[in-house]
């Protein structure tokens, strides 16, 4: 991952933006953290879109539009919420992100640890919810039928748009070269 948080045209009208983000160094590659402030209670997740553009590699100047892909329906906030799905981790947090979703209330007498590079006691402001860690999970990838042999040679730029309660909530970019890394 080479880029994680906000997209570049800002947040937009969304409820939730990040309020810092990044990539850290994780072993042999880097992934995603942030800390992201939802300024309103959700009750579901109506709809995400997802529009991912492959590019030859960071810099080319002619990338094309590769996949949409669409989710919404009763089922998007199981599908958000399973551990096993290739993006799963993208969205570990911590409070996790569930059905209903809540702003996060300030917690009093927490004691200061590393999160991402942050102070927790920083991190535990009213609305802010915890990634680090933010990956694909690329021997998943095949469950959704995008051609990992594609992943591994091209420089992609993601943008998420998540929506709740029919209102647009987040707005995600991130990108990244794909790479297979074995844990030791």
């Amino acid at each position: 991952m080479e880029a994680f948080g906000n997209c570049p045209a800002g947040t937009g009208s969304a409820a939730a933006y990040y309020t810092e983000s990044g990539v850290v160094p994780n072993g042999i590659t880097t992934v995603g953290w942030g800390c992201m402030n939802v300024t309103r209670d959700f009750q579901t997740f109506t709809r995400t879109v997802t529009r991912i553009v492959k590019c030859a590699e960071r810099s080319d100047p002619h990338c094309e539009n590769w996949q949409v892909w669409t989710f919404g329906g009763e089922r998007t906030c199981h599908d958000i919420e399973r551990q096993d799905l290739p993006w799963s981790a993208m969205f570990r947090a911590l409070p996790r992100f569930k059905c209903p979703m809540k702003k996060v209330r300030p917690r009093r007498g927490a004691g200061a640890a590393v999160v991402g590079g942050l102070d927790r006691r920083r991190a535990l402001f009213q609305g802010l919810y915890r990634q680090q860690n933010a990956t694909f999970d690329l021997d998943r990838m095949a469950l959704v039928d995008l051609g990992v042999i594609a992943l591994a040679r091209n420089y992609w730029k993601v943008r998420m748009e998540v929506d709740m309660d029919n209102i647009r909530m987040l707005n995600l970019c991130f990108e990244m070269s794909a790479s297979r890394v074995r844990a030791s």
